[in-house]
């Protein structure tokens, strides 16, 4: 524990063991167990197809994963999206993490969606409740503004705006 060294009168506040430590000063340590290592790494986006599908990191205000089909042409009539609502306790986790990254990648190629969407939430405690919840519901009215037109294109948005039924838009998550 380097980090409580340089710091003698730092003392642990609260402890999640394996997960979570927060010290007196305000800081926080996130790891999580060695065994959970393998599903807590994250994956890059990527705009090559891999397995049938695409992985986009969005800088909106809150970022987004997006996860899309392989591009195809638009379908008729449009699908459906998802938008996730990733775990951790609104402290712990991010949609990027293979756990994550295999359980999208899933559902786009299983189930006839047009996309899965995931928010990236600031975490507690740095970050106060209703923080996230605040961010995840600026995820969706993000969403919405893509389908108004509202929101600059890009190839990711754009392809949205073709596949997606905006009136079938489902929330999902886990705890």
């Amino acid at each position: 524990m380097a980090s409580q060294e340089a710091n003698p009168t730092r003392t642990i506040v609260e402890k999640i063991p394996g997960w979570l430590t927060l010290y007196s000063d305000g800081t926080v340590e996130r790891s999580g167990p060695p065994e959970a290592g393998p599903l807590l790494t994250p994956v890059a986006p990527y705009n090559e197809p891999r397995n049938g599908i695409t992985a986009h990191d969005l800088t909106t205000d809150p970022p987004i994963r997006v996860y899309l089909p392989e591009k195809t042409i638009s379908p008729s009539p449009r699908l459906p999206i998802l938008l996730h609502f990733h775990g951790g306790g609104f402290c712990l986790s991010h949609p990027s993490w293979v756990l994550y990254h295999d359980y999208y990648a899933k559902l786009v190629t299983t189930l006839k969606v047009a996309a899965v969407l995931s928010p990236v939430y600031p975490l507690a405690p740095e970050h106060r409740l209703p923080a996230a919840i605040d961010a995840a519901f600026s995820a969706l009215l993000w969403l919405r503004s893509v389908g108004t037109g509202e929101v600059k294109t890009t190839s990711v948005v754009e392809q949205l705006r073709e596949t997606v039924d905006f009136s079938r838009v489902f929330l999902i998550g886990d705890c």
